[in-house]
């Protein structure tokens, strides 16, 4: 696991393991730890290539993702890691980190190859190199106007600003085995914002059995919401209930949404019983 980034409003952690080569989401549970029986696992994608970055922005209903393995890509899909698309695959040597800028509608990220961090729309339209003194970034996090970076050799925190940027100022240096730290988070009211109070979130509340994933409305109706539910199940199960919109399969993730007593059944077991269930 090398890389995580929190739905704080659907409740559910997205990483991506550079050992199974994937993109995966947990459901946190409110009591904290759980045994593994009962965690709400699901893997999202297989088959990357060297995968070694996630963020996600709930609001949006998307997620970013990168590949380091030549040739290195940035993709942008859906917050349930459908309809993906390539948004960067020029100027990259090894993408190392991501921080969104909630405040500015960017995406910025780090890269220890080309040793520069950049910032660009969350479509990949108008990147640009933050003129930063020489940084090797292996983590990066904004926080209000600042954005702070892990720095390799010498090991430190160090910060700039994030429209200016400039020579990073050393918040913290690290020695022996404390040259370690991969990961930076910044935790702010301002990372977690909430854009229109007037809108209430599909996944804030919702019926979902087990995961809820709040995707881009592309209805074209002026009354309708940013976004729309969906739900899904943890790894080897299904939703079953009432059909009401039919079944809709997706590689190995099969998912039949319902309108009344929505539940998670094993695969096989909804394999089994299907015909009774219609």
């Amino acid at each position: 696991m090398v890389s995580m980034s929190f739905d704080w409003l659907s409740k559910q952690l997205y990483y991506v393991d550079n050992i199974r080569n994937s993109l995966e989401v947990v459901k946190i549970s409110e009591q904290g730890l759980v045994h593994p029986d009962q965690l709400i696992h699901r893997q999202l994608l297989n088959g990357l290539r060297d995968p070694v970055a996630v963020a996600v922005h709930p609001w949006r209903g998307i997620l970013f993702f990168a590949e380091a393995q030549r040739p290195a890509k940035i993709y942008r899909c859906n917050i349930d890691a459908s309809g993906c698309q390539i948004i960067r695959n020029s100027t990259l040597g090894r993408p190392s980190s991501f921080a969104i800028d909630f405040a500015e509608n960017r995406l910025c990220y780090g890269d220890t190859l080309l040793r520069t961090i950049s910032c660009m729309n969350f479509d990949g339209t108008n990147p640009y190199v933050l003129p930063v003194d020489s940084p090797i970034p292996v983590a990066i996090a904004i926080l209000g106007d600042e954005l702070f970076y892990v720095h390799q050799r010498p090991y430190s925190i160090r910060r700039v600003s994030k429209r200016n940027g400039g020579t990073g100022r050393i918040v913290r240096e690290f020695t022996g085995e404390e040259r370690s730290v991969f990961s930076l988070k910044a935790c702010a009211p301002a990372n977690q914002p909430i854009p229109d109070p007037s809108v209430e979130h599909p996944c804030h509340a919702s019926d979902c059995p087990q995961l809820c994933f709040a995707l881009p409305n592309t209805s074209s109706s002026s009354e309708a919401q940013p976004l729309t539910k969906r739900c899904g199940c943890r790894q080897g199960k299904t939703i079953t209930g009432n059909i009401t919109t039919g079944k809709e399969k997706k590689e190995n993730w099969e998912v039949i949404v319902r309108k009344e007593q929505k539940r998670c059944l094993f695969r096989e077991f909804y394999t089994i019983f299907l015909p009774f269930l219609l």
